[in-house]
């Protein structure tokens, strides 16, 4: 199986939302959803009813055509490590409306 690898250097939109605030149609548990041009990285709960607290979906955009989705524990944490080590261009978007 061929590795996926996000360079951070080639990332150009994050989008992100907690999965309290989750629509479920835009999402898939693994693959790509079929309403959008989202890859899911592998995550059975995220359908699924359950504690969804602290938990967050983010969405990688590197504008190769396929946006790249998946599951964060905290995403604040996440986004600021991110921005230290992305582009200064890098565009954030606190939801989830691609």
């Amino acid at each position: 199986m061929k590795p996926k690898v996000l360079r951070t250097r080639d990332i150009r939109v994050v989008y992100f939302d907690e999965q309290e605030n989750a629509k479920y149609p835009l999402m898939r548990t693994w693959g790509k959803a079929t309403n959008n041009d989202v890859y899911w990285a592998v995550d059975f709960r995220r359908c699924l009813p359950g504690e969804k607290h602290g938990k967050s979906n983010v969405i990688i955009d590197i504008e190769d055509g396929l946006k790249k989705g998946l599951t964060v524990k905290d995403a604040d944490s996440f986004l600021n490590c991110l921005r230290a080590v992305a582009p200064m261009n890098v565009i954030i978007v606190d939801n989830l409306n691609i």
